[in-house]
């Protein structure tokens, strides 16, 4: 098999992975919107800064950074040695990064800033995990 190959074969097995994880981090978060809904964590007034969260805003805020995800592995298992290793360093970098966001809502409640971090931390955790599944970390 070529090297070629294995880079076809790669770019594939991402291709999936990102699908699976885009479905898997959906469903989750969902899970979790609805809990948080009927837990009360989502104020009926939501702050000026936070006036689209929504269903249709989960969604994109979730599949669209999978989405980047795949791209940016699938550049570094062409660009690099220890691609899995790069792209978890990304992700924990652009984790911290989006926590600005949720973080600094001027008047929202502690338990809404608290429901939105856990939608991020589903998104980072479940999908690096996902997206990374049984991608080779060094060369053949």
């Amino acid at each position: 098999m070529s090297s070629t190959d294995f880079v076809a074969s790669d770019n594939r097995l991402i291709m999936r992975n990102t699908v699976t994880a885009s479905v898997v981090t959906l469903a989750l978060n969902l899970v979790l919107y609805f809990i948080g809904d009927a837990a009360g964590w989502i104020p009926d007034e939501l702050p000026e800064r936070a006036e689209q969260f929504g269903v249709p805003a989960l969604i994109l805020s979730t599949i669209v950074p999978i989405l980047i995800g795949g791209v940016v592995l699938v550049i570094l298992v062409h660009t690099t040695n220890h691609p899995v290793l790069m792209f978890c360093l990304i992700a924990s970098v652009a984790f911290i990064a989006t926590l600005v966001a949720p973080l600094s809502i001027a008047g929202a409640s502690t338990a809404f800033r608290t429901f939105l971090v856990s939608l991020h931390l589903v998104t980072v955790v479940v999908g690096t995990a996902l997206l990374v599944r049984n991608v080779a970390d060094e060369p053949e």
